[in-house]
């Protein structure tokens, strides 16, 4: 479960490019796999990510990771993310359910940050923003069912 959330966050955010500006839309992206339920949804303009919040819901008695083991690797996460301009990261955990949020502000965050932490892949020295297509069509190919520009 680590590794998927893990995963899902880094690729979610594989496609990189570089500037424009326009009226903010919005894109959902979903999955539900084995316990857990992943939400993300993309603030953009034509081109480019502007913000990102994801939201994973693990279920606990279908986790193949403790309760423990999603705690501490949440406090592992959020020790790297308070460092990082831009990051808001928050998880809670109750009996049933393991709730993280992520929110990445991509007008505020260093591309070049978000990549030495792993958050973004894909990007070299001339990118400066996340492309929308892109990441859309990465989040597709991981199996997320996206609705885009609502």
């Amino acid at each position: 479960m680590k590794k998927i959330s893990i995963g899902l966050m880094i690729l979610l955010l594989c496609g990189c490019q570089s500037a424009s500006v326009n009226e903010l839309q919005e894109s959902v992206c979903t999955m539900n796999a084995g316990g857990a339920a992943v939400t993300t949804i993309f603030e953009h303009d034509d081109n480019y990510v502007k913000t990102q919040k994801n939201v994973n819901v693990v279920q606990l008695d279908m986790s193949a990771v403790s309760a423990d083991e999603l705690t501490a690797t949440a406090e592992v996460a959020a020790a790297i993310y308070r460092t990082v301009k831009g990051i808001e990261y928050s998880y809670e955990i109750d009996d049933q359910f393991f709730i993280e949020t992520l929110y990445i502000d991509f007008t505020a965050a260093s591309i070049e940050e978000l990549s030495a932490i792993g958050i973004v892949r894909n990007a070299d020295e001339t990118t400066t923003q996340i492309g929308i297509k892109e990441t859309l069509a990465m989040n597709r190919e991981m199996g997320l069912e996206c609705t885009e520009n609502e």
